[in-house]
């Protein structure tokens, strides 16, 4: 399996940030091998509703920007 659908995998299942180091250690490869890994994950996932959010050395899956508006609507919608 390539490398970003692994790394896809890991984040989607985890649901929060995990640094580069983790990664690495969970996929036994370099932080050098994950760094190209999540930029090829990141080109993937332009035109998606998800994209890739980097906090210092951690990275996540996350809602892109643009989706703000339906995701407030089915906040809304929840409240209800």
């Amino acid at each position: 399996m390539p490398l970003d659908a692994e790394i896809e995998s890991i984040l989607f299942w985890k649901g929060e940030a995990l640094s580069i180091k983790k990664l690495a250690s969970i996929l036994n490869k370099t932080e050098e091998e994950i760094k190209s890994g999540l930029e090829v994950l990141t080109t993937k996932l332009e035109g998606r509703g998800v994209q890739l959010v980097y906090k210092e050395d951690e990275v996540m899956l996350g809602t892109r920007s643009e989706m703000g508006s339906i995701i407030e609507s089915l906040i809304k919608e929840e409240l209800v």
